[in-house]
């Protein structure tokens, strides 16, 4: 896909932004070669309003052509003027300012999240500088590439205590402790107990739980679960063994808005969404892995499903272990009682 031509800027031309992108283009002369063919990303912004003036192809492939002209946070709102205050700085002071690898909610034309590190950097030699250049590496492969590397080896950690356990439910604490903070801020695991109904909550407690650190410096213990009288959105998907993520605030509005304490302290530690990965023994649901990320962590897509089917399946083993043992006491119970008289000598 080749460049927009200089020629060519989209937008208004009543407000003369169209105007200002071309001749400003025009002054960069030879330098426009060498970013239009640059496997990186480039886009330079003029002036205090950081007017887009240009995108170059590798840009252009990743996000879509922008409209030129306009203040960058128009021209790719879902940056939400996160970026604005460093492009302020680097405009008034001319330092260059490195970023390390981050999730800036840029999205590429796929709809997948992107990792970006990049430098922004003043055009000319000294104040009043006229513009800047944002060059960018696409670094989504490579951190991918690191997250599996990562979770393998997470993998076999928990595979490895979990088998060093010497009861279902040191496994099961063990399985949270090496999920937080390596894959989510809050991990627990949830049993329905033989007999129960696998819908609605009824403030069931936690088998395992392990809550980050930093979590309980930011807003303290999460409260016990909130209480419903009916079926909750997600049972007829658990059942069926399907991976659930929650937004906390379609969360709220399928209860109608409320703000109970477990809302709260969602909305206090900056919950990004929620993963609820089912357990299933012989086929039946027996209960599900809760994994909530937080504050800077990715949030959990469906492209997770995988692993965390992995991490389920271990926890899932130790689940029907606790069932056959618990199965079993109740056979020696039930023995025990029909071997006693129905009345006392």
């Amino acid at each position: 896909m080749a460049p927009r031509p200089v020629d060519e800027p989209h937008g208004d031309p009543s407000d003369g932004s169209c105007e200002q992108a071309a001749d400003f283009l025009e002054v960069l002369g030879p330098l426009r070669a060498a970013w239009d063919s640059s496997p990186a990303l480039v886009a330079v912004v003029r002036g205090p309003e950081h007017l887009l003036v240009y995108q170059n192809a590798a840009s252009v492939r990743q996000f879509g052509s922008r409209e030129l002209g306009r203040p960058l946070d128009e021209a790719f709102p879902e940056l939400k003027g996160r970026s604005m205050p460093v492009l302020d700085r680097v405009l008034r002071t001319g330092e260059v300012v490195a970023m390390e690898r981050r999730n800036i909610g840029m999205r590429n034309l796929d709809g997948d999240e992107v990792l970006l590190r990049y430098v922004v950097a003043p055009i000319g030699q000294h104040p009043p500088y006229d513009g800047l250049v944002m060059t960018s590496v696409d670094e989504t492969g490579q951190a991918k590439a690191e997250a599996a590397v990562e979770r393998a080896e997470l993998l076999a950690r928990i595979t490895q205590q979990m088998s060093a356990a010497l009861d279902p439910q040191t496994a099961l604490r063990a399985l949270t402790s090496e999920l937080v903070p390596a894959l989510a801020d809050v991990a627990a695991v949830y049993i329905i107990p033989p007999g129960h109904r696998a819908t609605g909550s009824d403030g069931t407690e936690p088998a395992a739980i392990a809550i980050s650190p930093r979590l309980l410096d930011l807003a303290g213990p999460p409260p016990p679960a909130d209480r419903r009288d009916g079926p909750s959105p997600w049972d007829a998907a658990l059942a069926a063994g399907q991976l659930v993520l929650i937004d906390p605030d379609e969360a709220r509005a399928a209860r109608g808005g409320e703000h109970s304490p477990s809302t709260r302290w969602l909305e206090a530690v900056g919950t990004r969404n929620i993963a609820v990965v089912p357990l299933a023994v012989a086929g039946d649901l027996t209960g599900a892995v809760v994994l909530l990320a937080a504050g800077e962590r990715q949030p959990f897509s469906h492209a997770d499903g995988s692993f965390l089917a992995d991490v389920a399946a271990r926890a899932s083993a130790v689940v029907a272990q606790q069932r056959t043992a618990a199965g079993q006491q109740e056979l020696v119970l039930q023995l025990q009682r029909s071997l006693l008289p129905a009345y006392p000598p």
